[in-house]
């Protein structure tokens, strides 16, 4: 336990400095950005390369796709049914901040740091899934129900997805791994390299990001949409535990998934349909810590 403790700690202690750094003035509210770009566009999908280029064809895991976008989408209409006497405002609110997870910058540092490969391929065919609602499936879904689209789903969705160089990545490295095609040896020697960085700026990164509520108003709805959250992702983790016919380091995987902090997209495509984005910046900033101490508490009931 000491040795998780350690681990898991000196990840939150570099969400502190992140924090800290911008807290002291050496970094803006929105210098987050650069670093952000740095992450989704280098050192994370490096990461992912480097995961499935050491990791063995294991059919058993391509299942893990569907079911990140089954837990996603599960979520959605939990949240969907749950808003259906709200305000259209508050609609867009729960329909976009309830479901998705951030599980590239937030809990695959996590895997990287305790999973193991197995366990790091499985949270990244997870994200796979995931990533279909929170680059734009859940923004499509909520603008259909509201009533606000100014495009065909299955191309909004899709224009969002191609656009994202860590889906990207992640789709080149599943057919890859799907017909067995190695890739080039600088190719991972050099993600190997870029990916080396990802866990210490994505927690940085973090860091920067977060921003606590001023009001006791903002302070109650964040909390209050976060339990439902996380009462889903309660649900989810025990069906995943106990349910799935699959090896405990796929679970382990699966289970720290579903207790991802929000997308960071979530506040973006709030803002974009006429929902209460400063609130939603608010509650994915609250989420951040929240998942990362029932992390750190999962890894630790998981004897790592």
């Amino acid at each position: 336990m000491a040795d998780v403790l350690l681990r898991a700690g000196v990840l939150l202690c570099t969400v502190a400095l992140g924090y800290a750094l911008k807290c002291a003035g050496l970094f803006g509210k929105t210098d987050y950005r650069i670093v952000s770009r740095i992450v989704l566009n280098v050192t994370l999908p490096a990461a992912v390369i480097t995961s499935f280029s050491t990791a063995t064809r294991d059919p058993a895991l391509f299942i893990i796709v569907p079911l990140g976008l089954g837990c996603c989408l599960a979520a959605f209409f939990l949240a969907m049914v749950y808003s259906r006497r709200m305000s259209r405002e508050d609609r867009v609110f729960y329909m976009l901040n309830v479901p998705g997870y951030n599980i590239g910058c937030a809990t695959l540092p996590f895997a990287q740091g305790f999973l193991g490969p197995t366990g790091v391929v499985a949270t990244c065919m997870f994200d796979i899934g995931n990533a279909v609602m929170v680059s734009g499936g859940a923004y499509a879904l909520t603008a259909a129900v509201t009533g606000k689209r100014s495009e065909p789903m299955a191309r909004m969705v899709a224009k969002r997805l191609l656009s994202s160089a860590l889906f990207d990545t992640y789709f080149i490295a599943f057919v890859l791994m799907v017909f067995q095609i190695p890739l080039p040896e600088p190719i991972v020697q050099f993600a190997q390299n870029a990916g080396a960085a990802n866990t210490f700026l994505a927690m940085c990164m973090i860091g920067l990001m977060m921003e606590f509520p001023k009001t006791p108003d903002q302070l109650s709805r964040a909390l209050h949409t976060l339990a439902l959250r996380y009462g889903i992702a309660v649900v989810l983790a025990l069906a995943g535990w106990f349910l799935l016919p699959m090896g405990v380091e796929v679970r382990r995987a699966i289970v720290l998934a579903v207790f991802s902090s929000i997308s960071t997209l979530a506040p973006v495509f709030t803002d974009k349909l006429g929902g209460d984005a400063a609130l939603a910046g608010m509650t994915n900033s609250v989420s951040i810590p929240i998942s990362l101490l029932i992390m750190t508490g999962l890894l630790i009931a998981f004897g790592l």
